[in-house]
């Protein structure tokens, strides 16, 4: 599978204090990734199985900014290659998975094991220089279940996963926000890992199946935004591996077809968090309550056409620094069949405007207040044609997230 992925925005400030001199930054971004699989199952018997099979996922990431300068005495715009930069960032996964399932009278267990080979070169094309890293991660996980009835089971289950750094918290080149902040990335950033522990009851109705369940998740090499005063007097902002991070709470999700003309996803979660600081942050540690909700709603009024609607909101969270405000976003899309294998979209995102990431931090010598709109607001109209919808397979785990996809239709 190959997914092709280019975007571009361009943002433009004038200097305070020299009204006739103007600046520009022109960034692009393209994402090339291929994915090839392989799966196998071997049943012993009607009870016991073991799944296995491999999967590469090869990714080639492309960001590109342009910086440029003009006055009112020189009418066009004027590249500065100092504060240019072309990155290329590569990173190969190769991943083996093997999971053992059985049961026998009301109990069900399953115990499982990825491995995952990550190799990762990042090209700063700009100055000629290349920084590798390859690192080697074992995830296990298992599951214990037991059948109350025929409609309810009782389950335990832990697993650990991955969480990888983007190309923006990568790339060490300074991308200059306005006249007073910058942003850079971290080449030296490790991936942060999680491990999840979870205790749930799953009640399955006619149409829809309720999860409510308790959890705790421990997060090591947690990385995170970070804000720095500069000798200049400008501020910059980064991300490093600078907290551990525990989580423990209550989960409750909904699913399935609660009315014959809609299908509903809902999850919600309440917990505590403590995050506790290392490297120059040893020490400071910050605790609270909060809660995030997701909705997931498809409407089909009649057979060719139907609706969809998603959204979530985050509540606000404490960092080593200071404090993430909370923030929502409601996307619509639209469908329509035309044929078995033809269909119009619709899709609309973030129609409200609202992805606004709104924090502080602080520091010796500064308070920052920060509010950053994305460009989240976009419309799009599409054609899908399907040649061939291939055989609908069970998600295995190992996707390099460990995790799985919003059922969007759109």
């Amino acid at each position: 599978m190959n997914h092709d992925e280019t975007s571009y925005f361009t943002q433009y400030f004038e200097q305070p204090y020299q009204p006739n001199y103007y600046q520009l930054t022109d960034n692009g971004h393209k994402n090339n990734t291929y994915t090839f699989q392989t799966d196998y199952v071997y049943p012993f018997d009607d009870s016991t199985k073991i799944e296995t099979g491999l999967k590469a996922t090869l990714q080639t990431m492309n960001s590109q900014s342009g910086y440029y300068t003009k006055s009112d005495s020189i009418s066009y715009w004027i590249n500065d290659p100092t504060k240019s930069n072309d990155f290329i960032y590569d990173e190969d996964i190769y991943a083996a998975y093997a999971i053992f399932l059985s049961h026998f009278d009301n109990f069900l267990y399953s115990f499982g094991l990825r491995i995952e080979q990550t190799v990762t070169k990042g090209n700063q094309v700009t100055i000629n220089q290349v920084d590798r890293e390859h690192y080697l991660d074992f995830f296990p996980s298992a599951t214990i279940g037991y059948k109350l009835n025929p409609l309810q089971q009782i389950q335990i289950s832990y697993s650990r996963r991955i969480e990888r750094p983007h190309i923006w918290h990568l790339n060490p080149f300074v991308e200059y926000i306005d006249y007073y902040n910058v942003m850079y990335g971290n080449p030296n950033l490790k991936p942060q890992y999680v491990d999840m522990l979870e205790l749930g009851l799953i009640q399955n109705f006619s149409k829809f199946t309720i999860t409510p369940s308790i959890f705790y998740n421990r997060t090591t090499d947690d990385y995170d935004r970070i804000t720095v005063l500069m000798p200049n007097g400008i501020i910059g902002t980064t991300w490093d591996n600078i907290s551990t991070r525990y989580s423990y709470g209550f989960e409750f999700n909904l699913s399935g077809e609660t009315f014959k003309w809609m299908k509903l996803s809902l999850n919600g979660s309440y917990y505590k968090y403590i995050v506790e600081g290392n490297k120059n942050y040893s020490g400071q540690t910050q605790s609270d309550y909060s809660w995030n909700a997701r909705l997931n709603a498809t409407i089909m009024p009649m057979k060719p056409l139907s609706f969809q609607v998603t959204g979530f909101y985050r509540a606000p969270t404490l960092t080593v620094q200071g404090k993430r405000f909370g923030f929502y976003s409601i996307d619509i899309g639209a469908r329509y069949d035309v044929l078995n294998n033809l269909s119009i979209l619709f899709r609309a995102g973030d129609i409200f405007h609202t992805m606004v990431f709104h924090n502080t931090s602080s520091g010796v010598d500064f308070f920052f207040e920060n509010n950053m709109n994305r460009l989240s607001q976009a419309f799009s109209v599409g054609l899908q044609y399907k040649i061939n919808e291939g055989i609908k397979q069970r998600e295995k785990p190992i996707n390099n997230e460990g995790g799985g996809e919003d059922d969007s239709l759109f």
